[in-house]
Order: structure tokens, then sequence, then C-alpha cells
């Protein structure tokens, strides 16, 4: 038993000595240094070792080899993704039939007001002229800053015994608007007989 121990011994302090001596004879050590990109070999190398009997034997140590092996940096081409342009959908034609709100009617495939639309006053494809617009579905014509637009021309509401106060407001006879009411002149005027 004290053989075998002694033998341990010796292997032991020849690896010790190979660790500590080899970076002095070869320049360089035997436990590579973290992210060198060094990967040790295993080297197993016989040594003989004799015994205090006098008969040897043989004690194989292992030594890492330190061998560069070299590594290879692939650089990868780095591409990007082709662009693409943002565009707004195509309108394609749907099978769904079109419901227009309460105020609104349909009219070429569109949801109309034809209350006040120039296109459509009153009913679908009913346009204004130019020079008139649209008022509760009646093309009225554009009047002057002061009057009003009625069915039969430009009023002033304020005065027009015609239209006094709202358009087709007829005063009775012997009266004036006045203010946008209908009133009896300030000074008498002679009755017809």
């Amino acid at each position: 038993m004290t053989g075998l121990i002694a033998v341990a011994g010796v292997v032991i302090l020849l690896v010790g000595i190979v660790l500590v001596g080899y970076p002095f004879i070869t320049g360089s050590s035997l436990i590579p240094s973290i992210g060198a990109g060094v990967t040790p070999a295993p080297t197993i190398t016989p040594v003989p070792v004799t015994s205090g009997s006098g008969t040897g034997s043989w004690v194989e140590v292992v030594t890492l080899d330190t061998t560069v092996i070299p590594t290879t940096i692939v650089t990868l081409p780095i591409t990007t993704p082709p662009k693409t342009v943002a565009t707004s959908p195509t309108p394609t034609l749907s099978n769904k039939p079109l419901i227009c709100p309460s105020d609104r009617v349909k009219c070429n495939g569109t949801c109309v007001d034809i209350i006040t639309d120039n296109n459509n006053c009153g009913g679908c494809g009913k346009a204004c002229a130019s020079t008139h617009f649209c008022l509760n579905g009646n093309c009225r014509v554009k009047c002057a800053s002061g009057q009003t637009s009625c069915p039969d021309g430009c009023f002033n509401l304020m005065t027009d015994a015609n239209h006094c106060g709202t358009c087709g407001n007829d005063c009775p006879a012997g009266l004036l608007c006045r203010d946008g009411q209908c009133y009896p002149p300030s000074t008498p005027m002679a009755v017809p007989i």
C-alpha cells in the first residue's frame, strides 16, 4: 500500500513540475487564458518511475497541448428588407347595399341631403343654377346682403308687405310691414270707397 501511495505522490509531483516548468521552457502556458481562442488537446506521455524495491513501472502523465486551433470569423452581409411604399387601398365595388341615415337619400350610390345639396336639390339629379342655392329642397336665388331669398325672388323681410317677417306673409290691405310685422300706417290713409 505504501508503494501505491509513493507512486501517487511521484505522479502528483511530476504533474506539478510540468505545470510550473512548462511555461518557462516553451514560453506559453498549459492553461489557456479565457477568450484566447485556444482549445487545449490532451497529450498522454508515458514516464518511467522506479519504486524503492528497484522494480520499474510506467505512469502516464496527461498534459495539455496548447496547439492553437484557428477560428474563422464569418462576416455575413447585412441586408435590409426592400422598402415598401404605403398605398391607399384600391376601392372595390361591394355587393353590400348602401344604407343611408334617415336625413339622407341615396343618389347615384351616395347618400346626399336633398334639402341642402346644390346638385340634388329636392331630389336626385335636380341641380341648382350657379346663381342659386338649395334651401329646404328648393333652388333659391342668391341675394344681396339684407335680403332673403324667397321662392319668387329676393326681399327685405323687415319692410316688404308681401313678405313681412317670412316669405309669402302678406300684410292685410292697408297695413304696412315694419320690423318684420304688419302695422297700420302712422298717419291715417284715405280708404277708397
